[in-house]
C-alpha cells in the first residue's frame, strides 16, 4: 500500500467583508511555499493560475476547492461586492511519496456534500483549542482529506475548472453500497415525504436502534439529522430557480409552514433562505 506523510501548517477560517477583493482589479498574486487547499464563498470570482502549460484563467465554480502546489502564482478578480465571504483554507506539507493528486500543477475539486469543508472547519477548532493532541488528530484529518482529494481522482475526472474532481461518498472495499448510499437513495426517492425512521430502518433490514448507533458511527450525524440536510440540499436546488420564493420550496417540499421550513435551512447552513435566494440572484 501506498503510504505518505503531511504535515498540518496553518488551518483557517474566516468571515470576512466582500470588498477584501478591489473590484474591477487583478489581487495578487499570491504564492505559498506549502501546498494549499482553498474555499472561498464568493460568487463570480475570476481566477488567474501561472500552470507549467501557461496561465490559464476562469470563472471559479461556485462551491469549488483549489488545490495549489507550493510556489504556484495565482491572483483574483471580481466586478462583484458582497456583504460577506467564508473563507476556508489548510496549508501543509508533504513527505515522502505522494499520491497521484499530489503531482498535479492545479486542480478545481467540488465538494458538494462538504465533506471537506466540515474536516477544515473541524481542523480549525481543533488547532486554536492547543489542547493535548490536537498535533496528531490534524494529522490525521488531513491524512483523511489526502484520501477523499485521492479518491475523487481515481473517478477520472480531469479536475480542470470545466470538469471538476468531484468528492463523491464513499463505497466499501467489496463495491456494495455504504449505509449512508443506501439511506440517502431511501430518502432523496420520496425527499417530499420522507418515511420516518421505524420504515427506514426495516426497508435496511436493520432494527431502530442499530441504525441509529451504525450510522452515527459511520457519518457522525443522527438519521434525523441527515434526513434534514438531505430536504435542504433539495432546496437549495429548488431556490436557485428564477421564480421560487420561501413560500413556494417550503410548500413543495410538504414543510408545515413557510417558518419551519425557514427555521430549518438556518440550523442546518447557517444562513437564511432569504439571504441564499438574494445570493443566488446577484
Amino acid at each position: 500500500m501506498q503510504r505518505f506523510d503531511v504535515m498540518v501548517e496553518l488551518v483557517h477560517r474566516n468571515r470576512v467583508p466582500g470588498r477584501v477583493f478591489r473590484e474591477g482589479s487583478w489581487n495578487g498574486p499570491w504564492r505559498h511555499p506549502r501546498w494549499t487547499l482553498d474555499y472561498c464563498g464568493y460568487p463570480g470570482l475570476r481566477i488567474r493560475v501561472a500552470t507549467p502549460g501557461g496561465e490559464v484563467e476562469f470563472e471559479r465554480p461556485p462551491g469549488s476547492w483549489h488545490l495549489y502546489p507550493p510556489n504556484v502564482s495565482y491572483w483574483q478578480k471580481t466586478t462583484r461586492t458582497e456583504d460577506s465571504i467564508e473563507q476556508l483554507w489548510v496549508q501543509f506539507q508533504i513527505r515522502g511519496t505522494s499520491p497521484a493528486i499530489f503531482r498535479r500543477p492545479f486542480a478545481v475539486v467540488l465538494d458538494p456534500e462538504e465533506r471537506i469543508a466540515a474536516c477544515v472547519r473541524d481542523m480549525f477548532s481543533i488547532e486554536h483549542s492547543r489542547r493535548p493532541g490536537c498535533d496528531l488528530i490534524l494529522h490525521g484529518m488531513m491524512l483523511q482529506i489526502a484520501g477523499e482529494l485521492e479518491r475523487a481522482q481515481s473517478f477520472g475526472d480531469p479536475g480542470t475548472p470545466a470538469d471538476p474532481l468531484v468528492v463523491r461518498a464513499a463505497t466499501d472495499v467489496s463495491g456494495r453500497s455504504t449505509l449512508l448510499d443506501r439511506f440517502d437513495a431511501l430518502v432523496t426517492e420520496r425527499i417530499k415525504s420522507p418515511p420516518p425512521i421505524h420504515d427506514l430502518a426495516r426497508e435496511l433490514k436493520m432494527s431502530v436502534s442499530s441504525l441509529a448507533h451504525r450510522f452515527k458511527a459511520e457519518t457522525g450525524m443522527t438519521p434525523i439529522e441527515r434526513i434534514r440536510w438531505l430536504r435542504v440540499r433539495e432546496a437549495k436546488r429548488l431556490l436557485s430557480r428564477e421564480a421560487a420564493t420561501v413560500k413556494s420550496v417550503a410548500a413543495a417540499l410538504r414543510f408545515s409552514s413557510p417558518f419551519y421550513f425557514s427555521r430549518v435551512f438556518k440550523e442546518v447552513t447557517g444562513s437564511t433562505a432569504h439571504d441564499f435566494i438574494a445570493q443566488q440572484r446577484r
